[in-house]
């Protein structure tokens, strides 16, 4: 397996991650910027860890010694994955995403080479301020190949893990939906169908006894997704996905249905010398919840039924649902069901559960729609406003209206 990914397409991702930035009106971060926000992420976590263990008082108590800890602990990530080598990793991401991206790009990279899944270079990986929820691959002007992650994917995975906690507690303990749980899918799908994003939204506070299994899913999401697109270099299909898929591909349902199992596997042997393997079960079927969910929500937004199903034919890209049934009729068959019955029964209920919260909203949303329409950039041009204030409207004018629906009924 090759040792090191291609300077030439770094730098071709960084082009694009210019002109993504540009447009988003966000600055560049130099090198120097870089290596002072990744020793500020440090001494947040340090904190972070230190009010959990021991509260205010071991945070004073400790803040001498967090100094020299800071720098072993920034050394030892530079070092690790050369996260400050420009010839490997974009000199534009922010440190926080950069360090998540390397841990799950090296894991992926031992299964692969444990698999003799041979990537012709390894790829250029990188996040796009689309404020999009997925991944794509496509080819550099040198053949190269690049992974691009729309930066709204991270704030997308953690909602979703939270919405697969809280919804499966609310269904198996409280035996009806919380007001929690409703917010959740409110606030995603007005932000996501209106915004065009969810990157704004206010994050939920999760319970500590929960936070351990919301992460380990969060951890899933992005290694199903990521190694997914790792699956398409592999078999040199770098165009297949809906937007760079030609329509003579006459084997794009297949090619993107191998890609999925070829995730699942990834995300299990990625966490299997860990005790989080059983959670890594449920990342394709969160990110396939998460898709149908916005899908579905995009379509009552235009006025439309939603469509579960595409025409089947080979060159037509599949939903969201189609790939959660293929990946369910291959496990039935493969070795993965005596060690993962019970996760695998519980994640694709864990779908349904997701999606039986958005019927509830639905009848709402589709009443809100010319209401939550006065924000949309795409009727009425880029927003003068704050994207938090804009947010702050969808979210608030669905849900009041959820709210009412709900103490009402």
């Amino acid at each position: 397996m090759p040792a090191s990914r291609r300077p030439e397409a770094v730098r071709e991702l960084e082009a694009l991650q210019q002109q993504e930035r540009k447009g988003a009106g966000e600055p560049m971060l130099t090198h120097e910027d870089f290596l002072r926000l990744l020793r500020e992420d440090i001494q947040k976590e340090l904190i972070s860890d230190r009010l959990d263990s021991g509260g205010l008082a071991a945070v004073i108590e400790g803040a001498g010694a967090d100094e020299e800890l800071v720098e072993q602990i920034f050394a030892a990530r530079l070092n690790k994955w050369r996260l400050d080598d420009p010839s490997q990793w974009s000199r534009y991401e922010t440190p926080g995403s950069l360090f998540g991206i390397a841990n799950v790009c090296a894991r992926i990279e031992t299964v692969f080479a444990n698999h003799d899944w041979r990537l012709p270079e390894l790829p250029a990986v990188g996040t796009l301020t689309t404020g999009q929820v997925s991944a794509v691959t496509q080819k550099t002007s040198i053949g190269a190949p690049l992974v691009l992650i729309d930066n709204g994917f991270f704030k997308f995975s953690g909602i979703m893990s939270q919405l697969a906690v809280f919804s499966s507690y609310d269904t198996q303990v409280r035996g009806h939906f919380s007001e929690g749980t409703y917010q959740l899918v409110s606030d995603l799908v007005a932000t996501h169908t209106v915004l065009n994003t969810c990157l704004y939204v206010y994050p939920r506070k999760t319970p500590p006894e929960y936070q351990t299994h919301v992460a380990n899913l969060v951890d899933a999401l992005i290694l199903f997704v990521i190694s997914h697109e790792y699956a398409h270099i592999t078999a040199g299909d770098l165009d297949a996905h809906p937007f760079k898929g030609s329509q003579s591909d006459s084997d794009l349902r297949s090619k993107e249905f191998e890609a999925d199992k070829i995730g699942f596997i990834t995300v299990v042997e990625a966490t299997a010398d860990t005790d989080t393997t059983g959670s890594a079960v449920f990342g394709p079927f969160l990110y396939f919840a998460g898709l149908d969910l916005l899908s579905r929500a995009a379509a009552a937004y235009q006025g439309r039924a939603a469509s579960y199903e595409s025409t089947a034919s080979p060159s037509e890209y599949p939903t969201s649902y189609e790939r959660t049934v293929n990946l369910l009729d291959w496990l039935e068959t493969s070795p993965y069901v005596p060690r993962f019955q019970d996760q695998i029964r519980v994640a694709s209920a864990c779908y349904n559960i997701i999606l039986s919260v958005w019927d509830e909203i639905l009848p709402v949303f589709w009443d809100a729609r010319q209401e939550l329409s006065a924000a949309d950039p795409a009727l009425h041009g880029p927003s003068p406003r704050l994207p938090e204030v804009d947010t702050q409207y969808v979210v608030g004018t669905l849900w009041s209206r959820v709210l009412a629906h709900l103490r009402q009924t």
